[in-house]
């Protein structure tokens, strides 16, 4: 909050993309995380996933960094049919370590230091979400997908959103 984050601090704390990907993620890459959660909250349609392949496609253009990801378990399985999913695990593999020696490798192990993991979360409704959230989603189709332009949200949206939020980062940690 005050700003006082260090690089080689054991945390960080990261509350907005937008700033070169609009998930954040290549931010963490380029300080060389390991473990990562990203909650994408953007406006995408179910089943789109923009903002990741870009992070992805930045990430291995500018840090030679391979994130080996499929977000498709998110998607919901037919028109009206809840998601099996509301986030997935990825791979992140660091090609050069931070002295710039050496190459990892592709068969390197999630033991090594230069290989993560990345938790991708998406707003999804899936059948376990609670109620509430469930039944807003009835009543508005476009929900979780609003447009990221509409920021006038009644007590209603805001809660659903939130307790959605709640409940899917519970189930990806």
């Amino acid at each position: 909050m005050l700003g006082r984050t260090k690089l080689d601090d054991r945390f960080l704390y990261i509350t907005d993309g937008g700033h070169f990907d609009n998930l954040g993620v290549v931010e963490l890459l380029r300080r060389g995380c390991t473990t990562i959660y990203c909650l994408d909250a953007g406006g995408d349609p179910a089943g789109m996933y923009a903002a990741l392949g870009e992070a992805i496609a930045l990430a291995r253009s500018d840090l030679q960094v391979d994130v080996d990801i499929d977000p498709s378990p998110i998607d919901p399985p037919e028109k009206g049919a809840p998601p099996g999913a509301d986030h997935v695990v990825g791979r992140i593999r660091y090609r050069a370590t931070p002295t710039g020696r050496g190459e990892v490798t592709a068969d390197a192990d999630d033991s090594s230091p230069y290989v993560g993991r990345i938790v991708y979360c998406r707003a999804a409704v899936t059948s376990d979400a609670p109620y509430d959230v469930r039944a807003f989603q009835e009543r508005d189709p476009r929900f979780p997908h609003h447009s990221t332009l509409d920021q006038l949200f009644d007590d209603e949206k805001f809660e659903s959103y939130r307790a959605l939020g709640a409940h899917t980062a519970e189930r990806a940690v």
